[in-house]
C-alpha cells in the first residue's frame, strides 16, 4: 500500500482558498519566493500548504491571476486530486 492509498479516500470539502505571498532572502543575495495556498472549509477548519514553484515568475502569475480550482468541493481527497489534474492552475 502507497502512502496516497491510506487517505486518498478520505472525506474533503473546500468552501474557499486563499494564496499568500512569502519571499526569502538566501545567503547568495538570491530573493526566494513561495506561495502559502489555505484551503478553507467553510467550518473553521483550514489545511496551508506551501507551492514549491522555483521561479519567481511564477509565483508572482499565480498570486496575480489566482487559478480556477473546482471550489466549492465535496468529495475524497482523490476525486480533489483528480480534478486539480484537470483544472487551469497557472496563467
Amino acid at each position: 500500500m502507497s502512502y496516497y492509498d491510506a487517505f486518498k479516500d478520505l472525506p474533503l470539502a473546500i468552501d474557499s482558498y486563499e494564496l499568500i505571498g512569502h519571499s526569502l532572502a538566501v545567503s547568495s543575495g538570491f530573493e526566494r519566493l513561495t506561495t502559502e495556498i489555505v484551503f478553507r472549509d467553510g467550518a473553521g477548519g483550514e489545511g496551508r500548504g506551501e507551492d514549491v514553484i522555483y521561479d519567481a515568475f511564477d509565483h508572482i502569475a499565480i498570486q496575480d491571476s489566482p487559478p480556477d480550482l473546482p471550489l466549492p468541493f465535496s468529495g475524497t481527497f482523490d476525486e480533489f486530486s483528480r480534478a486539480l489534474g484537470e483544472a487551469q492552475l497557472f496563467p
